[in-house]
Formats: C-alpha cells, structure tokens, sequence
C-alpha cells in the first residue's frame, strides 16, 4: 500500500464513501461471495467499479486481522 492509500473496511463505510467521495476515490473493492446488498452493488455500478472476489488470498498482514466483514476498497486519500 502507497503512503496516499487507505483501506475501507465494512459495508456501511465503503457505502458511504461511494456516496460521498469524490469520482475516481475509491481504486478497488473486494467482496466475500455472501455479500449481497442492492444499495452497495447499485453504487458501485455507478461508480463503474467492478468488485473482485475477497478471499484468504487477496488478504495479507493486517488485513487478515482486520474487522472487515466482508467488505474491503481500497481508496486515495
């Protein structure tokens, strides 16, 4: 991860941060197969941004750690 990076975590905050960051903010999202929210994925069709699958494999270090529940983007600052 780049100094100019973070990670969003959960569903709620990645929601919010389709609705209210600006366009090109958020750079990839990675979603557990259960996940199913009609809100989430209509923003981020409108964001054009195609979700990746989360697996044991995408998570490294502290992301395994991480209180994510199944939700994780990476964003700019």
């Amino acid at each position: 991860m780049k100094e100019d990076e973070i990670y969003v975590y959960g569903k709620h905050a990645l929601i919010e941060a389709l609705e209210h960051a600006p366009e090109g903010t958020i750079k990839k999202v990675f979603l557990a197969e259960a996940i199913d929210d009609g809100k989430l994925f209509t923003l981020l069709k409108k964001r054009n941004i195609a979700p990746a699958a989360l697996s044991a494999k995408n998570l490294s270090g502290d992301l395994r750690d991480a209180s994510h529940q199944g939700v994780i983007a990476l964003a700019d600052v």
